[in-house]
């Protein structure tokens, strides 16, 4: 289905055939009427064009430099909360002002020698570099009208790698000064204390020589319940030679399924971790997989701007799809196993039908490459999201857009729906988890609601699923942890973590007794 951008950009053309052909008829009879109306209304539909343009480039720049802003002040306020615990003080309580520089060198100095000199005056550098990276996004703000933008920008994003830079070596010249006062402090006393202990799982004792080390803020899970079930880790594959990028199971349990940048995608045994088959025929790498409802096919989307079908039982190749121009990032296939979605870097949405292959429609009502797409379990909504950091919701019988999904700051990585289809998570690049409650479709005039945000991982959200009970979600992040929530209260019930890699995609049995974790 064409959305207004795409009518408004034909019509223009048009206009311009008009103004040619009026230009000729104007010659040819003399009356200048005939060039003037068509050159008129190619003149107004290029104006009205153009501003549309410079409306979209002004939202995703915005967003850049929202992201870029809000990754300098994370990483500042990480630095004002390090500083003050190598004098052996609490960090400053939730809330609490930015200290400044000559504040932490103060406070500091009546117990640290010469060894913290060349650390104050890298702070009072990096503060500078910092006011000037404020004026260069002041600048930018103001400026986003103009011919300049992009190259200030530029200057911007290298001026924040830059801060990045400095203040990562300043962290470990913080760590190395630190280490040193402790090692010479005969009784050091800790510079965090954790409240309610008994709530947390008993540490191991230290070795009796080991040097004590000052203590780090470190995010706990909350236990909510005691009868938590016990994940293990059941069994690890070594599955392909380049990343692995995405994982299914199918719908009978029976079958894992991976698609990897080798340009591979390979069915497994889910129990046993037999491999039964090895697609080849992709010319790049494999950025998404998913099975049908029935278990019968399998769709794979890669970089080389395709999207393959193929015939879970035996692997043979049943189809490849073509049309989008830009890398096939996610797929998804409808309950009824009708239809096929594809999102792409080339910033559209693609129909298909999955038995024929056919384009049905072509969704383009979105600014931004489409990371994730996602049906509803009645078939009725399509959800995608990507690098603009806004969620779109679609009808998929009427092939129209619904609404916008608003308040993320960063780009949406994954998105589910929950098996009752009143909740939507996404997963978001800021490592938040967004929780909205989708109404009924004879409802959605009333729009979606923001329920709440789970904020525990400390790295982009890759990957979101729900339980097939719908009673629990899971996250999986950039941070190298897997998190389990309790969907009733929203708290943190358990967290599994594999030597700090991290985890890019997720998927769960039908029974909910096993679950396939991509780490990296």
């Amino acid at each position: 289905m064409w959305n207004t951008p795409h009518r408004l950009e034909i019509a223009e053309y048009v206009a311009v055939a008009g103004s040619v052909i009026g230009s000729v008829a104007a010659a040819i009879s003399g009356k200048v009427v005939f060039a003037a109306v068509p050159l008129t209304l190619s003149v107004s539909l290029n104006l009205l064009n153009r501003y549309r343009s410079d409306q979209l480039s002004l939202r995703r720049t915005t967003a850049a430099i929202a992201r870029l802003q809000q990754q300098v002040s994370e990483e500042i306020e990480s630095l004002h909360a390090r500083a003050p615990a190598l004098s052996g003080h609490s960090p400053p309580a939730e809330g609490a002002g930015m200290a400044s520089g000559a504040q932490i060198q103060s406070a500091a100095s009546p117990q640290q020698g010469p060894d913290l000199e060349p650390l104050y005056q890298n702070i009072a550098g990096l503060q500078e570099q910092c006011a000037t990276v404020q004026e260069s996004v002041s600048s930018v703000i103001h400026y986003l009208n103009s011919s300049s933008v992009v190259e200030r920008v530029d200057r911007l994003e290298k001026a924040t790698a830059q801060l990045s830079e400095n203040l990562a070596a300043l962290a470990n010249q913080v760590d190395a000064v630190a280490q040193r006062r402790w090692e010479q402090k005969p009784q050091p006393q800790p510079a965090v204390q954790i409240a309610e202990p008994d709530r947390l799982p008993p540490a191991p004792p230290a070795p009796a020589a080991a040097a004590p080390v000052p203590a780090k803020p470190v995010v706990l899970p909350k236990i909510v319940s005691d009868s938590i079930e016990s994940w293990r880790i059941a069994r690890t594959v070594t599955a392909h030679s380049d990343w692995v990028s995405s994982l299914a199971i199918t719908s009978d349990g029976q079958r894992l399924v991976s698609g990897s940048f080798d340009k591979t995608v390979k069915i497994w045994r889910l129990h046993t971790g037999e491999l039964l088959h090895t697609l080849s025929g992709h010319a790049k790498g494999v950025f998404s997989v998913v099975t049908s409802p029935g278990g019968e096919i399998l769709a794979s989307g890669s970089w080389d701007e395709t999207i393959k079908l193929w015939r879970i039982s035996d692997g043979t190749l049943l189809d490849t799809l073509t049309g989008h121009t830009g890398s096939v990032r996610s797929v998804a296939i409808s309950p009824d196993g009708q239809i096929l979605a594809s999102g792409s870097f080339d910033q559209t949405i693609k129909l298909w039908q999955l038995t024929g292959g056919i384009v049905q429609s072509r969704l383009t009502e979105y600014s931004g490459p489409i990371y994730s797409v996602a049906f509803s379990p009645d078939g009725q909504i399509l959800a995608s999201g990507g690098g603009e950091g806004a969620i779109q919701l679609w009808s998929v019988p009427a092939r129209e857009f619904l609404c916008s999904l608003t308040g993320n700051l960063d780009f949406v990585w994954s998105l589910a729906f929950s098996p009752q289809g009143n909740l939507l998570a996404s997963g978001n690049g800021d490592g938040t988890i967004k929780l909205w409650q989708i109404p009924s479709n004879g409802q959605m005039r009333y729009g979606p609601s923001l329920l709440g945000t789970l904020a525990e991982h400390s790295g982009p959200v890759y990957s979101a699923i729900f339980s097939p009970d719908g009673q629990t979600l899971l996250s999986g992040s950039a941070d190298g942890t897997v998190r389990i929530w309790d969907m009733g209260s929203g708290k943190l019930l358990h967290t599994l973590a594999e030597a700090g890699k991290p985890v890019i995609s997720l998927a769960i049995s039908p029974s909910g007794q096993l679950l396939a974790a991509l780490f990296l």
